[in-house]
């Protein structure tokens, strides 16, 4: 992508066989190789779903010279702890929506750079930071907003009842059903399920599978088999087809 003499580079992750140390060498030869001055990493990717070293990657980026980093840590609220200080990011953010079950245009966002940020829309307070850029924007309903308290005490509050926390009951719930599914499948692991999974992840499909309608982050046709699994079986499944070697494996 090209916006004027600036580029944007996007850097694919290595899946399957992921590890921590994989992710930080291709990250290391990115940053060499195109010496971004600004840098946005992923806590936990989508899909393939992988919790990422991020505070390791931070290091990496200011080690290369990288000015600015940011965190899109969409999906990591109660999955993980997070500590912002420990991550050393310039801008960290997360969603309630996702394991909070608040409204979807409620996020939260965190900077030791606060001062120095603006609102993308500002009204008549544009000039007085961001605080107070955020206030009145103009045309946003702020209602989602007070759903806040709420998902973050759900979060900290619920327990199972066998006493487990959301996030505990949530962890061992996918690695339960993901070692089920690979002995009733025959496959192994995708990557390291100890450092690269937190409350979901990626399972290897059965390899006779045709995989090859199912691309990640594309729309599904009718003859592909997360369609399939929606329409003829009720089974709402993230599945994509994933290129490997010469040809495409199913997770």
């Amino acid at each position: 992508h090209a916006f004027g003499s600036e580029r944007v580079f996007e850097w694919p992750m290595a899946f399957p066989e992921t590890t921590h140390a994989s992710i930080l060498t291709a990250l290391d030869a990115a940053l060499a190789s195109t010496q971004p001055t600004f840098a946005l990493v992923d806590h936990i990717s989508s899909q393939p779903a992988i919790v990422c070293p991020v505070a390791e990657m931070v290091v990496a980026c200011r080690r290369r010279g990288v000015a600015e980093v940011a965190v899109d840590g969409s999906h990591a609220l109660g999955q993980l702890r997070i500590d912002v200080a420990d991550i050393g990011a310039d801008a960290y953010w997360t969603n309630l929506h996702k394991w909070g079950f608040g409204y979807p245009t409620c996020s939260i966002m965190h900077s030791p750079r606060l001062g120095d940020l603006g609102h993308v829309v500002p009204s008549w307070t544009a000039g007085t930071g961001l605080f107070a850029e955020s206030r009145w924007t103009g045309t946003r309903d702020y209602a989602s907003f007070r759903t806040a308290p709420l998902s973050l005490a759900y979060l900290d509050d619920w327990r199972s009842v066998d006493g487990r926390t959301a996030m505990e009951h949530n962890r061992l719930g996918y690695r339960a059903a993901a070692a089920e599914l690979r002995e009733a499948w025959g496959v192994g692991p995708a990557y390291d399920e100890e450092a690269c999974t937190a409350c979901m992840g990626m399972v290897r499909l059965p390899p006779n599978l045709d995989m090859s309608l199912d691309a990640p982050g594309k729309p599904s046709t009718p003859q592909s088999v997360r369609s399939r699994l929606r329409d003829r079986f009720g089974v709402e499944a993230a599945v994509g087809g994933f290129p490997v070697g010469d040809g495409i494996e199913g997770f």
